[in-house]
């Protein structure tokens, strides 16, 4: 059988070439054991990789270059703009990245990836990425229909948000086949698109692309018309929430899917005293969950496993899983976020958006220093 063409789109932060591929494969292959499939043979997809950061990786090194020149900073994050609305926002928003910078300059990680979302959501960057990966869309899912084989999708964080914008933009139910830039989803679309960690909600509240909740609007969906006849732009439709990852706590993605599922857990992984940093964010980690590897590799082709192999394995996860005290300690922070979470609406200044997104990944923050005291006490304890 010929392999199916996943492509993976990548969230924030810097990803060498090949990265997301390692990442993925991780998460894939354990997830795999888990379910008894040691020899799932790993080649058995072709894994193309969609990745922007070198766009992001360019503008963050020049914008720290340039710090202290607000002068400086102005013509990098908005080349050619002409959005009287977006200019008039200039300002402000130059002015958060700014406070980030001091608030956040020594955590690289945390400063890297909430500036990356906002270079994305609100520089003409965006479309620059949005641009590649509607090249990245269009010629591997001709590809793969050319060559009898399946097209995939799977999108990571902000890569969820990518992909839902470039999908708008790139597939529409009129598009004839003399129309060059779109693409008709009654016709060519993804087998399937995976939405690990869905972000497009939250970081939508950057930009006036509208909510991907509302099918009337959005054609990133798999429900059929019936009235109409067309389809939405993705064969089937999975969403995947790990209720402990701190990205989904801020306007969560809530759309039913209709031939695909929500898939919704609510687990962290054990880790090693050697590395203290745990992240319910990680591609790997979502992954790996054995339900959501079978699915997954169900969809791609006939795979399947016993009901003994499945309970089985999801033990085994399970067993590798954190609960108790310090499982309760990381749902009490999702609690404290509760106030946050539920002023979303609320927010209409750009100020105020941009500080629920510093939310998530102060949450990020507050997990791994409950986690470094847990290991602490665990260690005293022996």
């Amino acid at each position: 059988m010929d392999k199916p063409i996943v492509l993976l789109i990548h969230g924030m932060g810097t990803h060498e070439a090949t990265s997301t591929t390692k990442k993925f494969n991780e998460g894939l292959k354990e997830g795999c054991d888990f379910l008894g499939q040691t020899g799932f043979d790993l080649d058995s997809i072709e894994l193309i990789e969609f990745n922007y950061s070198d766009i992001l990786d360019k503008i963050r090194k020049d914008i720290a270059e340039h710090a202290a020149e607000t002068a400086e900073l102005l013509p990098l994050l908005t080349p050619t703009v002409t959005d009287s609305n977006l200019i008039a926002k200039i300002p402000e928003m130059v002015g958060k990245i700014s406070s980030m910078q001091t608030k956040f300059g020594d955590d690289e990680f945390i400063y890297t990836h909430l500036l990356d979302v906002i270079l994305y959501a609100m520089t003409m960057y965006g479309s620059d990425i949005r641009t590649r990966c509607a090249e990245a869309i269009s010629s591997n899912m001709f590809r793969a229909y050319a060559q009898n084989r399946g097209f995939h999708i799977v999108a990571h964080s902000l890569g969820t948000k990518v992909v839902t914008d470039t999908m708008r933009d790139l597939f529409d139910n009129t598009a004839t086949i003399d129309n060059k830039d779109k693409i008709n989803p009654n016709a060519f679309r993804p087998k399937s698109l995976w939405m690990v960690s869905n972000v497009s909600r939250l970081v939508g509240i950057l930009d006036p692309y509208g909510d991907p909740q509302d099918f009337s609007n959005c054609i990133v969906h798999d429900h059929f018309d019936k009235d109409t006849g067309n389809k939405g732009a993705a064969g089937s439709m999975y969403n995947l929430r790990n209720k402990l990852d701190p990205f989904t706590w801020f306007k969560t993605y809530k759309g039913e899917p209709e031939l695909g599922s929500n898939i919704t857990f609510s687990d962290v992984r054990k880790i090693e005293k050697e590395s203290t940093f745990i992240n319910p964010h990680d591609l790997a980690e979502y992954i790996a969950n054995p339900d959501v590897t079978y699915r997954f590799l169900a969809t791609l082709f006939d795979f399947s496993v016993t009901p003994k192999q499945y309970f089985d394995g999801m033990s085994a996860y399970t067993a590798t899983t954190v609960e108790g005290t310090l499982k309760g300690k990381l749902e009490n922070i999702k609690d404290t976020f509760s106030d946050t979470a539920d002023g979303v609406a609320e927010a209409s200044s750009l100020s105020d958006k941009i500080d629920i997104l510093q939310s998530a990944y102060e949450a990020l923050q507050k997990i791994n220093e409950e986690t470094k005291v847990y290991l602490s006490i665990e260690e005293n304890n022996q």
